[in-house]
């Protein structure tokens, strides 16, 4: 027997979650069937009842059965957020230096230092391009605006993605699992989005960091 390779199991401040991948919908189970889905290969007989409820609900498949199709249910949320594509990223940082770095209880003290680096660096630039630039004002033609744009746009696209990445960070550390990265319309605007719901079971302060956290990278 397997685990179907659209869900998974994490652990997050206590609290046990069966994790869609594919719709980014989570469960709350309980402690018997976090350890069972973890050891399957024991699980016949140890809690054939559970085992069966699981099966006939497509959660645990047998050793070369393949997975169903998954749909998602469909609201007037999906009016005002309309996903164009999206990516699974948490399996990213599984193993290898992703998997450590991501890990280690450094990465939120990191994060935070690099922020306000940033925030004094942006702070000294704004200053002199107000103050002490005055190329930039003798030279800042329409023209050559015009020209900068491309570049204006692709640094925005670089930043945001940074942002995003901030976030990712910060939910993959606390809660061991993010959900999809992608693009949608957000009524009708694009934007870049990642799935940091299941930060809702984190501590008060965790939750507030990954919120915080695609600014802090940002800058």
């Amino acid at each position: 027997m397997k685990l179907n390779p659209a869900y998974e199991t994490t652990e997050v401040n206590g609290h046990y979650l069966l994790v869609n991948t594919k719709t980014d919908e989570y469960f709350e189970i309980d402690r018997d069937t976090f350890h069972l889905t973890g050891h399957l290969q024991d699980a016949r007989e140890k809690d054939q009842e559970r085992l069966l409820f699981l099966k006939d609900r497509g959660i645990i498949l047998e050793d070369g059965e393949q997975a169903g199709k998954q749909k998602r249910r469909k609201g007037f949320r999906e009016i005002t957020k309309i996903k164009l594509f999206s990516f699974r990223i948490s399996g990213c940082f599984r193993k290898g230096i992703l998997k450590r770095a991501v890990e280690s209880p450094a990465l939120p003290r990191i994060i935070r230092i690099c922020s306000v680096i940033g925030a004094v660096l942006t702070a000294a630039s704004l200053i002199y391009l107000m103050f002490g630039s005055s190329y930039m004002r003798e030279n800042a033609t329409a023209d050559r605006l015009i020209r900068m744009l491309p570049a204006v746009y692709l640094l925005s696209f670089l930043i945001t993605c940074f942002h995003e990445l901030g976030h990712v960070l910060l939910c993959r550390h606390y809660c061991g699992y993010v959900g999809r990265c992608g693009v949608m319309l957000f009524f009708f605007m694009p934007a870049f989005y990642t799935n940091t719901t299941v930060a809702a079971f984190a501590e008060r302060k965790q939750r507030l960091e990954i919120i915080m956290a695609g600014v802090s990278m940002q800058l």
